[in-house]
């Protein structure tokens, strides 16, 4: 299923891939979602912003 897998970086599987979004449209933040799915913040911020659900944090504070 995960042929082209790099090492130190797992994939998740597609329905932990839907709930992670799911999760993110109900309002969850990125630890809570990471702590339920027992995954890094990381991981989940890397799905969301290529599910489009991040928003850019260009010229914040500047």
């Amino acid at each position: 299923m995960f042929e082209k897998r790099k090492p130190g970086r797992p994939r998740l599987c597609p329905v932990i891939v839907k709930m992670l979004i799911q999760m993110r449209r109900e309002g969850y933040t990125y630890r809570a979602i990471a702590r339920r799915l027992r995954i890094s913040q990381m991981t989940v911020w890397r799905y969301l912003k290529s599910a489009g659900l991040v928003k850019s944090r260009k010229n914040k504070g500047a």
